[in-house]
């Protein structure tokens, strides 16, 4: 999909299985798959997370305190 003005497009991609990590694990798997965003929930918190890999090449981590997941059975 193109946006009208000839921008980017803009693609949808299935996650699959969100896995439950500890950050640090989420860092070693990003790493490992060579990925610039990693997508997980929180093993302590139990909270949906995202760390990415900063223009710096530090590592952010956002963590969005208000948005609890439901465990799902």
């Amino acid at each position: 999909e193109l946006e009208e003005e000839g921008g980017p497009a803009v693609i949808a991609e299935d996650l699959g299985h969100i896995e439950h990590l500890t950050v640090s694990e989420a860092v070693m798997r990003m790493d490992l798959e060579d990925a610039p965003a990693f997508v997980f929930i929180d093993r302590k918190t139990q909270r949906l997370n995202v760390i990415y890999r900063r223009a710096d090449g530090n590592i952010a981590w956002v963590d969005p305190h208000d948005v609890p997941v439901s465990k799902a059975a």
